[in-house]
């Protein structure tokens, strides 16, 4: 959802109209301050500021960091449904941790998993793990000690071995919706078990309203107050979330894209900041600049009378 869709209707009735022109908003005393003036308060100030800012960037540009990339080849697994004590196998007991594969003592950390589909995703320290083996967590790369069980799963047997293409990020800070949001690193899974076709990968905004409820830091905390504890304002959240979308797929409203990957080669990759109507600005100066000078010699014939 959109901003102007969250706070438009009740309880925050954010009316502001950028086409009336109102650029302050002008109190006067013994009138009561309206709860919606506060808001389009905020509303004004922030048009004025992404009226500039839109001249200079374009929506999606990369302010600091926040660089995307892929990972086409990371080593994937499909552990047993049970383990050796016949105990129901929890992908995500693996995360995070050193497993051994006991035939071929291969030895990788679990990065990531997904409980969906029950596979692990391996940053591989040593060897090649080899379908139909057990594997076992240990406590350490240098210490293959089988670690002890906390009602956890610590084994259980490869039934698949692939390759899957995930993609990650930086932490950051990108110009999305006319806002300045910061990003943190991310990870997604593009494809569970193949590397093949076209993917596009960026973020995708995620715009929501965030209570008291669901931050009790939002809580009054005036020590002493009749208000202590009491529920102040809401917060408008907006976030830039690591997406993927496969070949064709319908992309929602303001997905930026960031990287595309098509069939082993990145065919686009966003790495600088993707400027706007200044962009145009240095070109054309530059053009006017340079157009005045011959950058080839000129050929000079000497000729005696």
């Amino acid at each position: 959802m959109s901003y102007k869709t969250l706070t438009s209707g009740a309880p925050y009735y954010d009316d502001s109209d950028a086409d009336k022109n109102f650029m302050r908003l002008l109190f006067q005393p013994g009138r009561a301050v309206q709860a919606r003036e506060l808001t389009a308060l905020q509303t004004i100030l922030q048009k004025q500021t992404a009226t500039l800012s839109n001249h200079i960037l374009q929506d999606g540009a990369l302010i600091i960091d926040a660089k995307v990339r892929i990972n086409p080849n990371k080593t994937v697994i499909t552990p047993s449904a049970l383990d050796s004590s016949g105990n129901l196998v929890v992908p995500s007991d693996f995360l995070d941790k050193i497993i051994l594969g006991e035939t071929s003592q291969a030895v990788a950390k679990v990065s990531l998993v997904d409980d969906v589909l029950g596979l692990l995703y391996l940053d591989t320290l040593s060897g090649l793990f080899i379908p139909g083996e057990k594997f076992v967590v240990i406590i350490s790369n240098a210490d293959h000690t089988p670690a002890i069980s906390t009602n956890t799963t610590i084994d259980a047997t490869i039934t698949a071995i692939g390759a899957g293409t995930i993609a990650t990020s930086d932490a950051g800070i990108i110009y999305m919706a006319e806002q300045y949001v910061i990003v943190p690193e991310q990870t997604v899974i593009v494809d569970p078990m193949l590397n093949t076709g076209t993917y596009h990968v960026g973020y995708a905004r995620l715009e929501t309203i965030t209570t008291s409820d669901d931050d009790t830091t939002l809580l009054d905390p005036a020590s002493g107050s009749s208000n202590q504890q009491a529920p102040g304002a809401d917060r408008y959240t907006l976030q830039g979330i690591l997406t993927s979308y496969k070949n064709d797929e319908d992309v929602p409203r303001g997905y930026s894209n960031m990287l595309t990957y098509s069939n082993g080669t990145i065919t686009r990759k966003v790495e600088a900041v993707a400027y706007a109507d200044l962009l145009d600005v240095l070109a054309r100066r530059t053009y006017e600049i340079w157009k005045l000078y011959c950058i080839t010699t000129f050929t000079i014939n000497i000729i005696l009378c």
